[in-house]
């Protein structure tokens, strides 16, 4: 495949494939969290354009996809307001790259994911219980009846690593109570080895499931999490409903508890917490800094629950993680000495103010006869205009080939931009995102040909995670 590549400029790949492999190279011109340049070296177009594509079209988010309007008094029609919200951008760090940063959460028998309930002793997966069509009940999601599949998994899980049944103690950790040393194993003072290194196990949980993925029938806090709007307008002036009125919902059946707050699911813009120093203020932040989402006049209300689930920009645009990536080859340009000491000043005056991006320049060479030198300035800037080829061309044939513009086949420059500085995901992690997608899509394609085992993946490495 790669042997027959073709790129830019008319040439086949030069590189011997059947001889040895590549070894792409990246360097890292510029990383912080709203903007990312980086060079891509040794390798092809095919390469460069797929950790594009992946870019822009795999590298997963967070969305509200479903949104139920109960009330709307607004001139708004509840399918403006639901894609309105479709479109807010909400905070996506920790929320799993790949199917293997999601093999490490509990599945009962039937492969849903499992919680534990309010006694930290008993196991739940928030599903109907019967048939689909028929369903007789909850499993869960906290408390109350469990499904038979959630009965054969407590029989197993819950034990450290020395067999000891944990549960949850006052303080939120795992213990066993077992007496160690004289004292029994209750909380996060006394807590033994096995228990710490079963917190530890418990700690790395993160992640969402894509809902076409997950078990669930409706969603699940694995799946999806709920967002509410309610607000009426009692006064006798206009009121801005912005994205700041969206709150978390507390509903029991997506309630989640975070490994970290940095992997919460907000809505961004964020607030400015400087701004947030009582009532009054965080009211006017509302209303004059949130995405608008209507306007509402005395006595109209608008109150609606919102669905957020993961996904990728294949799906839909509202789940993209970046505002734009630019890829562009590294350019050569090549000038003719001896056809350059034949021109006259003027004539390189012209060849300079015919490039718009002012690449070339003039050099004084100290030499009479050939006067000042033709240079190339700024490189990078080139845009493949080629209107100092043309220039050059329409001076004559025996100067059309003073100038040519070609690409380099082996060196790529990517710049990637974030939506915000808080998110979806700010530029580092979606490039390193979009590189464990590549990494992970090479492992499968080897994995289907030639049955090797994938061993390992590439790390999650979070910005967030120290």
């Amino acid at each position: 495949m790669a042997s027959i590549s073709y790129y830019q400029g008319g040439n086949w790949c030069e590189f011997p494939y059947d001889k040895k492999p590549r070894k792409p190279r990246i360097e890292v011109k510029h990383a912080t969290k709203e903007l990312v340049k980086f060079t891509l070296r040794d390798t092809d177009a095919s390469v460069a354009n797929a950790l594009r594509r992946i870019i822009l079209a795999e590298v997963p988010t967070m969305a509200i996809d479903i949104v139920n309007v109960e009330d709307n008094d607004s001139v708004l029609f509840d399918e403006f307001l639901a894609h309105r919200m479709g479109l807010l951008p909400l905070t996506s760090e920790g929320i799993g790259d790949l199917e293997p940063d999601l093999e490490n959460v509990e599945t009962n028998l039937a492969g849903a994911r499992v919680k534990p309930g309010k006694d930290g002793k008993t196991y739940y997966c928030g599903q109907y219980i019967g048939a689909n069509l028929r369903p007789t009940g909850h499993c869960g999601p906290s408390e109350g009846e469990q499904c038979q599949s959630c009965i054969g998994y407590q029989d197993k899980a819950s034990k450290n690593d020395e067999g000891e049944r944990v549960k949850f103690s006052a303080d939120g950790v795992y213990c066993c109570d077992r007496v160690i040393s004289g004292s029994p194993c209750a909380d996060a003072n006394t807590q033994c080895q096995s228990c710490k290194r079963y917190q530890a196990y418990k700690d790395n949980l993160f992640g969402f499931k894509e809902h076409k993925d997950c078990n669930c029938f409706d969603g699940c806090p694995h799946c999806t999490i709920e967002y509410t709007l309610d607000v009426s307008n009692h006064e006798d002036k206009v009121l801005n409903v912005t994205h700041f009125d969206l709150k978390e919902s507390v509903n029991e059946q997506f309630s989640r508890k975070y490994k970290k707050d940095a992997y919460r699911i907000r809505t961004l813009p964020l607030r400015d917490k400087k701004l947030d120093v009582d009532e009054t203020a965080e009211s006017q932040q509302t209303r004059d800094f949130g995405i608008l989402l209507c306007k509402l006049k005395k006595d109209q209300s608008l109150r609606m629950t919102c669905l957020a689930r993961k996904g990728i920009p294949k799906y839909h645009s509202k789940f993209m993680a970046v505002a734009t990536v630019v890829m562009r080859y590294q350019p050569i340009i090549k000038l003719d000495d001896k056809i350059m000491d034949t021109m006259t000043h003027d004539e390189k005056i012209e060849i300079l103010e015919s490039c718009p991006r002012k690449v070339f320049a003039l050099e004084d060479v100290g030499e009479k006869k050939t006067g000042a030198k033709i240079v190339i300035d700024k490189l990078q800037d080139c845009i493949y205009c080629d209107e100092c080829s043309y220039k050059a061309k329409a001076m004559g044939k025996d100067k059309e080939d003073l100038v040519k513009v070609v690409h380099d086949q082996n060196i790529f420059h990517f710049v990637v931009e974030s939506v915000s500085p808080d998110g979806p995901r700010d530029a580092i992690s979606v490039v390193r995102a979009a590189l464990r997608v590549l990494d992970y899509k090479m492992s499968l394609f080897m994995q289907d040909t030639y049955g090797e085992e994938i061993k390992d993946v590439l790390p999650y490495h979070s910005p967030y995670v120290k």
